[in-house]
């Protein structure tokens, strides 16, 4: 795996005040921009998509829970990787605490939001990876 890039992710949770975003810096990550193509009821449809390998030897100050266990645990100590969770191509150091700070983000980053989640654990340590599909 080639890494050619860091990248931030915000782990999305509903609250009961709302939504609330917890930052994790990733390094070391395989960034991907590819076209992909689909056929729906109206044809042949191709949309730009983002994967994103991860592997799991990543250089990160917090530990991996899978999504379930991420929502009943100490947020500040871990991170996840789950659809709905919103990625930028390097380190940004925004907090999002409210919807103007997102659209801030949006504003000075190209933010996307993970719509797909793949583990490979069938190979030797040095390829072991998770998979993230993004969208704009």
């Amino acid at each position: 795996m080639i890494k050619n890039a860091d990248m931030t992710i915000y782990n999305v949770t509903v609250a009961k005040d709302g939504v609330e975003y917890q930052r994790t810096s990733l390094y070391g990550v395989s960034w991907q921009g590819v076209i992909k193509s689909i056929v729906s009821k109206e044809g042949l449809v191709s949309a730009d998509v983002t994967k994103v390998f991860i592997p799991f030897d990543i250089t990160v100050d917090k530990a991996y829970k899978d999504p379930v266990a991420y929502q009943s645990a100490d947020k500040d100590k871990i991170f996840t990787l789950a659809k709905g969770d919103l990625i930028v191509r390097g380190v940004v150091d925004d907090e999002i605490h409210s919807p103007t700070d997102l659209q801030v983000l949006k504003a000075a980053h190209e933010v996307l939001t993970v719509t797909g989640v793949a583990t490979h654990d069938n190979g030797g340590p040095k390829v072991r990876h998770w998979e993230l599909e993004a969208r704009a």
